[in-house]
């Protein structure tokens, strides 16, 4: 007879208990192996699952931070592209206004040849010292477009140290 012993050489009355029960109802002893055998395989299983969720979200982190690079580098882009664009059409202006004369309002119909195409920049405006615009893209009747001098960018560019693009906060258009 198999048994578990103590140190004192006493048997466990539990453990005789069971083997006793087991080899008289061998139909009991199958279902403790196949109960045991499920749980194995349960605990496999989660195992193989917890490790499938990892790698996943491994991979998804690192296709998130490629996205978060590629629109950043994008946003950059875009950027540099508003920068060059506002700089030519700078020149144009320049150049339709020698020695200090006003602008003209056809000076936005020029302006207007070089918006992109992409329509990355809606329009040009050009205002004077008072916030009025003087030239515009997007119609050659300046009375009826709303002064600026309220606004965010007209009022950083007072500012003789600021130059240069300046991006001010979202506003409804008027």
């Amino acid at each position: 007879m198999h048994s578990l012993t103590l140190e004192s050489g006493m048997t466990h009355p539990w453990t005789s208990g069971l083997l006793r029960l087991l080899r008289l109802q061998p139909q009991r002893a199958i279902g403790v192996l196949a109960l045991l055998v499920g749980l194995l395989l349960c605990a496999v299983v989660v195992n193989d699952l917890l490790r499938d969720y990892e790698q996943q979200f491994s991979a998804a982190a690192a296709k998130t931070n490629s996205l978060t690079q590629l629109l950043e580098e994008h946003a950059r882009q875009s950027m540099r592209r508003v920068e060059l664009s506002m700089s030519i059409a700078a020149q144009e202006v320049r150049a339709q206004t020698p020695s200090g004369k006003p602008i003209r309002a056809a000076t936005g119909t020029r302006l207007r040849d070089l918006l992109p195409q992409d329509g990355l920049i809606a329009s040009f405006a050009v205002l004077d010292a008072k916030g009025a615009i003087v030239a515009s893209t997007l119609t050659e009747d300046l009375a009826s477009l709303p002064r600026a001098d309220d606004r965010d960018f007209y009022l950083a560019h007072q500012d003789p140290t600021q130059a240069g693009l300046f991006i001010g906060a979202p506003v409804k258009s008027r």
